[in-house]
């Protein structure tokens, strides 16, 4: 994959690329400045934005800025270090990060004149807490047991929960669906998830000893967790007791207060609520679904209430009895605020009722009991209510004051503006004369939206603007409104990106439009061939300029701000079909491993423009782990030092750490830059040390350890050394000196001719009456 980023200058902003944070913690989010022109970077000169913008949404927020050290905090506690940052290190600090806040942060840094930017992508996870109970189950044969699994506090929603049994028979098996229950994750306040998860037990007395597995699984986990219970099985105990005992109760008239615990007995509704999302968007339709269950006797009434923040009484929606079934009784037939006066309905509230609808239904259970379910559909609107409360009053004979109440709270999320029709008028602008550039900003709620002008990134364009007011559209309930400006273009304006900048509740949105003037040359992308370069295969990097009518035009292909003459084939200037000029130049090149993550620029200067444009690519080319050979000992002459030495190779980028071990003991440590390349263009180094033993040693292992940081890799190899035994000196007969005038020695051959085949045996084989030659060995 190419990644195609425009500089200006020679400015450079890294970040990761991803990164995973923990729920609730400190974070710092990592931009790096480099490639400035100064030792290190001057506070009046530096500008650095953060912003941060949900992955589901395309518009920004303002997270924090610093403007010639002027630091200034749109969320509580983020901060950039000045000291740090005059060293390059523009890093986001972000106390007690929360989940709203997972989403994609962009690092705008400028540095007077130049400018550059980065993206990461923060992900939030959060490790649930698994309880099981209980953990040992005792009971008796042919009673049953539920064994409940809470997976509380976790982060994102998927999550694996499932059962496993393990008896002195069988392995792990799973268990069957029928015998359990799992609930619907619910989400908390602080955006986690909370799941149960039951298992009904009906054992034997077989079954005694096994052993019951919660298996859970989370991307919080590096692994699936299993939390067990242990199952102990006994046989009920011969009890002839109960049959006295039912006699004694039958004389007692128990048998009429069971029925009247079973059948008559009042039975207070248990009261729950759900809904898929606490923030509602605006205009789409939400659903939130009560259920009454258990109760007895049937008379119940249920009243649903809407409270906004901006007022104090509650407004009736709607009220439903069992006994009516069906007929839903609504606030017009009631005093709709309750404030202990009747008053007619208003517009508001009308218009407030319109936005639900309500469904109840009575369902018959066992045992004289019922159960009630209550669909509630929400159609908010942003304009009317930005915060309310949902109270439902459930009225019924069973509860001590005849009354319980069951509130939700629900957030409105306003409609961020979309920018359409962005244009400029004459289509073909022209240096000198006056132009306009026009967008559409539309479906935007509320009203209050500010409009502005950029030149560039940051610079505010000089130029007379227009902007409407709002607009309300009827049929989609939102406003739009035209925004112009009008400006006469220079020279220096060609290929600038002319941005509107929308701020609508406290969130910033942009759109760009480059500005390409008439006779001056407009540059292509560079294109890539192939698309996925490798090493030690050519690549061809292609880019066009056209439309241009001057012949004076000056190219050139940029590595690292050195031109690059080898490969280069550029063809024309020639006349194109519009009677404009266009040129073509391609730059072919064999990456090696020195080339990886490079950027390429294409550099194109013309007329009067004051500077150049600009297009580059990045070279992204794949990462290889390094291989190393054996190592290599080389006793070294007149000492008894030991040179050792190990081969480095195959390895993409050449960023590698040597360290070199005796024993356990770091000897040596290196960060090579000499690095060479092999013939299939990928790192190859040659790491040596010299090793001299102490006297006292006998053995000693030496290890080479090598990092690769782009991959993050270790590898090592090893050598034993051993001191050997010295063998015993030998005597030799002393020689005489030689006379000064003595003749030079006359070659001399020494044969031994033998019958024995096994006569130097060390040497070969041979058969009767062979001659032996031996060979001169020098000590």
């Amino acid at each position: 994959m190419l990644f195609f980023l425009i500089y200006e200058e020679s400015l450079k902003v890294t970040m990761e690329s991803r990164m995973v944070a923990v729920l609730d913690t400190d974070v710092m989010i990592p931009c790096e400045i480099s490639e400035y022109s100064t030792p290190e970077l001057k506070i009046a000169k530096i500008a650095v934005e953060w912003y941060w913008k949900p992955s589901s949404k395309e518009a920004e927020n303002i997270v924090y800025t610093i403007v010639s050290g002027v630091p200034k905090s749109y969320r509580n506690g983020a901060r950039v270090d000045e000291s740090e940052l005059i060293k390059g290190n523009a890093a986001l600090s972000l106390p007690k990060i929360q989940i709203s806040e997972e989403g994609i942060y962009r690092c705008s840094v400028t540095v007077t004149p130049d400018s550059n930017q980065g993206t990461t992508v923060v992900e939030l996870i959060a490790q649930p807490s698994v309880k099981l109970s209980p953990r040992t189950v005792e009971l008796e044969d042919g009673k049953e047991k539920t064994l409940s699994c809470t997976v509380n506090k976790f982060y994102p929603l998927l999550i694996e929960v499932h059962w496993e049994k393990k008896s002195e028979r069988d392995n792990n098996e799973v268990v069957p669906a029928d015998d359990i229950c799992t609930g619907v994750p619910v989400k908390n306040g602080d955006g986690t998830f909370n799941v149960t998860s039951k298992l009904e037990l009906q054992p034997s007395l077989q079954d005694n000893g096994n052993v019951y597995s919660c298996v859970v699984g989370h991307k919080s986990f590096s692994i699936r967790q299993a939390f067990n219970a242990t199952l102990i099985v006994t046989e009920p105990p011969p009890n002839f007791t109960w049959l006295a005992v039912i006699l004694v109760l039958l004389l007692l008239g128990v048998i009429p207060v069971i029925l009247y615990i079973m059948y008559f007995k009042k039975i207070q509704p248990g009261i729950f609520s759900a809904t898929a999302n606490k923030e509602l968007k605006h205009l789409e339709e939400a659903l939130v679904v009560f259920w009454l269950q258990g109760f007895r006797p049937k008379p119940l009434e249920i009243v649903f209430f809407l409270k906004l923040q901006s007022r104090n009484e509650k407004l009736k929606l709607c009220s439903w009895n069992t006994m009516t079934g069906s007929n839903i009784e609504h606030g017009e037939d009631t005093p709709l605020i309750i404030t202990g006066e009747e008053e007619e309905s208003s517009d508001l509230e009308k218009t407030l009722k319109t936005m639900f609808t309500f469904d109840p239904a009575l369902q018959v259970k066992q045992r004289r009991t019922f159960d009630v379910y209550c669909n509630v559909n929400i159609v908010p609107d942003v304009k009317h209510m930005e915060e309310f409360e949902l109270i439902l009053e459930v009225r019924h004979e069973a509860f001590p004051d005849r009354l319980s109440t069951e509130t939700i709270s629900f957030k409105v999320i306003e409609c961020t503006p979309k920018v359409s029709k962005f244009e400029c008028e004459p289509p073909v602008p022209e240096c000198g004369k006056l132009i306009t550039l026009s967008c559409l900003v539309e479906d935007f709620c509320p009203r209050e939206c500010d409009v502005c002008w950029l030149r560039g990134n940051n610079e505010p364009l000089d130029a007379i603007s227009n902007t409407e007011e709002p607009q309300l559209d009827p049929g989609s309930n939102l406003y739009c409104k035209k925004s112009r400006v009008s400006f006469i273009p220079q020279p220096e304006d060609h290929a600038v990106d002319f941005i509107v900048q929308i701020n609508h509740c406290k969130k910033v949105i942009r759109h760009s439009y480059p500005l390409m003037l008439k006779g001056y040359p407009k540059v292509t992308d560079i294109t890539c061939e192939p698309n996925y370069p490798k090493y030690g295969t050519t690549l061809s990097l292609t880019c066009k300029v056209t439309d241009f009518f001057l012949s004076n035009i000056n190219i050139q292909w940029l590595d690292g701000g050195i031109e690059i003459s080898k490969g280069v084939d550029t063809k024309g200037p020639v006349k194109d079909s519009n009677g404009c000029l266009k040129l073509s130049s391609k730059l072919q090149l064999i990456p090696t491993a020195l080339d990886h993550n490079k950027f390429i620029i294409f550099s194109v200067t013309y007329g009067d423009l004051k500077k150049p444009i600009i297009r580059d690519v990045y070279l992204k080319l794949p990462v290889h782990r390094p291989e190393m050979s054996e190592i290599k000992a080389t006793p070294m002459q007149n000492s008894e030092s030991i040179s050792l030495e190990t081969v480095i190779s195959n390895f993409a980028p050449c960023n590698i750490k040597v360290t070199w071990y005796e024993e356990w003991e770091k000897i040596s440590e290196d960060n090579p830059r000499n690095i060479q390349i092999g013939e299939n263009k990928l790192g190859y180094f040659v790491s040596k040390l010299q090793f001299s033993p102490k006297g006292k040693d006998s053995k000693k292992t030496i290890r080479c350890e090598v990092f690769h940081q782009a991959t993050q890799d270790f590898k090592e190899t090893s050598f034993v050394w051993e001191r050997k035994d010295p063998k015993p000196p030998t005597e030799k007969p002393a020689l005489d000196p030689k006379p000064p005038t003595e003749e030079p020695a006359q070659p001399m051959k020494i044969e031994c001719v033998t019958s024995n085949p096994k006569a130097g045996k060390q040497h070969c084989e041979v058969g009767e009456a062979e001659s032996i030659d031996w060979p001169k060995v020098i000590r």
